[in-house]
């Protein structure tokens, strides 16, 4: 039983260790400071938050064949308006700043945010 308990308490310092790193990296990109932290965010916002992610990426298909291009720009354009509605500490002030920025920012913004937020 002390056993399991100790396979237990590794495997929980790896996911913290794997959940700092991927918060971390998205609070080390400008701007972070524009959101609430990803492990403040409730359960069902960060499950949504994943599928905001997967439509993002093509649904995981590494054949860009099977890539549904425009289907993966609406699905960037549904997440970034996901993290100005649920995320963002003022949304006026985080419009302002990502409308700023060019479009691949923007995206690798709020791919780092879903990222770390499916990460915890």
């Amino acid at each position: 039983m002390a056993e399991a308990a100790k396979r237990t308490g590794k495997g929980a310092e790896k996911e913290t260790e794997k959940e700092q790193n991927a918060v971390e990296q998205f609070m080390a990109l400008e701007h972070s400071e524009l959101v609430i932290p990803p492990n403040a965010l409730g359960s069902s916002n960060r499950v949504r938050a994943l599928a905001l992610l997967a439509n993002m990426t093509g649904g995981g298909s590494e054949d860009p064949d099977e890539i549904d291009y425009a289907a993966v720009l609406n699905g960037a354009a549904d997440a970034v308006d996901w993290v100005a509605r649920h995320a963002a500490k003022d949304k006026a002030a985080f419009e302002e700043t990502m409308g700023g920025l060019p479009i691949d920012r923007i995206i690798e913004y709020t791919m780092a945010y879903l990222t770390a937020v499916g990460e915890l």
